[in-house]
């Protein structure tokens, strides 16, 4: 998996045996990080596994590299907290277009603040900024619900949620 990645400064200490790099979602540059079943075959090949990435990132594992490892918070990710996945949630029952469901979402690994975006449908329905919640109107049916940083270069896994509306 890519991840952005930054130099160590010298009072940064490398993890034994790892490269001078640490992961960090506003590095500048890449590295290809790997979980511990590609050992052997990191071992076996040079530092940073030259060729292995077509864009030419080193690769390391990523229990090597300070920042990447899953103890350490792992990848940056987005998870919507309610509604929760496979939710029912209840219409009120007026008219139409005047139902809403409460969107909360938290972050895992993005800076503070990072802008989120509501997306019900593949459309954008509202914008998230310091709190992660929004009320975001629904429909009665079956919704697809994502949360998403504002920025579509962040790195990170989406928040996704399959709701029904009833």
């Amino acid at each position: 998996m890519h991840r952005h990645a930054r130099a160590l400064t010298p009072a940064e200490p490398a993890r034994p045996g790892g490269p001078r790099v640490a992961c960090d979602v506003e590095g500048t540059s890449r590295v290809v990080v790997l979980p511990e079943a590609f050992g052997r075959f990191l071992a076996a090949a040079p530092p940073g596994a030259p060729g292995l990435d077509p864009h030419g990132a080193p690769a390391y594992l990523a229990s090597s590299v300070a920042g990447c490892s899953d103890a350490e918070g792992g990848e940056p990710r987005v998870t919507v907290v309610r509604p929760a996945p496979g939710a029912v949630v209840r219409a009120e029952g007026g008219p139409a277009g005047t139902d809403v469901v409460e969107v909360v979402a938290e972050t895992r690994g993005l800076p503070a603040g990072t802008p989120l975006e509501v997306v019900l449908d593949g459309k954008v329905v509202a914008r998230m900024e310091g709190t992660y919640a929004a009320l975001v109107p629904v429909s009665l049916g079956d919704h697809d619900l994502e949360v998403r940083p504002g920025d579509p270069r962040s790195p990170g896994r989406l928040g996704r949620a399959a709701i029904r509306v009833r």
